[in-house]
């Protein structure tokens, strides 16, 4: 036998016999295999049978199926939440601006809402967008918008500020309550402005107001309120203002008139005021007696009671002034045309003077006895 012959046979006789050679490595690959069996999941057992189960007249709708527990939860929160509904309440202005915070208000889909709208003191609810009377969804907006109220007028007039009379249609101002104001001076041709009685800058509120402006002629150069006694020389003729119509009647030579006002004008002549709408110009025929806080004695006659009608008898479109007491102040005016009731009549000074039923007294050149 050779030698490669014996190297053969003793690699088989190996191969076949090594574990009881190296009985250490055998043990090695046992560890090894169970190692790995702990490590794989167990291989799941394919059945080799079927079992067939006998056939029945039942489907599968009569098969009842039995959920979870977790599962009837979770369905029953799943149904309560879709049922749950709100509904936001915006409560603004017509600017947008929020009069209040919004108001939620919940509740389960189909049931009212039973919304009560707020009120808002000077406010008036004027728009509604997306009222409902039941929640039909699960997020909802309501919009009301309301309007500010309107605050008081305010008028404004402008008047000649020595005889009252007015000088311009009277404007008025509206605005909403609360909101500020502004006003300009108006102008007057051939007036210049005196002063205002009342507010220029504010807010409106819930009760009229008035301003009033007062002009002077601007010809007006002096005026004097200080009062004189005047005796007139000759027949002099009055005018129903400065420069302005002819009287019918002249004051009588001799008599004794009070002024009120005198006014020197832009062309140097001078006027006097006597009393409601008289004025004579001053001129050689009239005489100054002594100023009358001196209170000369005139001869004053007893006030006669009367009961007379009367039509005022001025110009037309315009009012006549009339005073408290003869030759006294201004206390009230009168419309041209209007019927009136005299009550008293006194003589003084030449001048027959009337009283109009609870207004004041006037001469009998503005009135047309019926």
């Amino acid at each position: 036998m050779s030698i490669w012959e014996n190297v053969s046979k003793f690699a088989r006789l190996f191969s076949n016999n090594k574990t009881a050679l190296f009985p250490q490595h055998s043990r090695r690959r046992k560890r090894q295999r169970r190692r790995q069996q702990w490590q794989q999941p167990p291989k799941r057992k394919v059945p080799t049978t079927i079992d067939v189960l006998p056939t029945t007249n039942t489907t599968n709708e009569d098969i009842p199926l039995m959920p979870s527990a977790d599962e009837t939860n979770v369905a029953s929160v799943q149904s309560a939440d879709e049922k749950v509904a709100q509904l936001i309440i915006i409560y603004q202005d017509q600017k947008h601006q929020a009069l209040a915070d919004p108001q939620i208000i919940s509740g389960q889909i189909g049931d009212a809402t039973n919304i009560k709208f707020r009120q808002f003191v000077g406010y008036t609810l004027n728009k509604i967008v997306g009222y409902t009377a039941n929640f039909v969804h699960h997020k909802a907006i309501l919009t009301l918008t309301y309007e500010k109220h309107d605050g008081g007028i305010i008028w404004q007039f402008s008047r000649n500020y020595d005889n009252y009379r007015l000088l311009a249609k009277p404007q008025f101002l509206r605005g909403k309550l609360g909101k500020p104001y502004s006003l300009a001076i108006p102008q007057i041709p051939n007036y210049v402005f005196l002063k205002a009685n009342g507010k220029l800058k504010g807010q409106f509120t819930e009760k009229q107001q008035t301003v009033t402006y007062f002009f002077r002629r601007a010809d007006w150069v002096d005026v004097t309120t200080v009062s004189h006694l005047l005796r007139m020389e000759s027949y002099v003729t009055c005018y129903d203002d400065i420069g302005g119509n002819t009287l019918a009647t002249p004051l009588a030579k001799d008599s004794v008139w009070q002024t009120f006002l005198s006014v020197k004008m832009a062309d140097r002549s001078l006027w006097h005021n006597i009393g409601g709408n008289i004025w004579i110009k001053e001129t050689a025929d009239i005489t100054y007696i002594h100023p009358y806080d001196m209170k000369p004695e005139l001869p004053l006659l007893p006030v006669q009671e009367v009961d007379l009608y009367a039509t005022i008898d001025f110009i037309a479109g315009k009012e006549l002034l009339l005073f408290n007491s003869p030759f006294g102040k201004k206390s009230s005016s009168i419309k041209n045309n209007e019927q009136v009731r005299i009550t008293r009549f006194i003589h003084l000074e030449g001048i027959n003077w009337f009283y109009v039923a609870n207004e004041g007294w006037t001469t009998e050149y503005y009135l047309h006895f019926q």
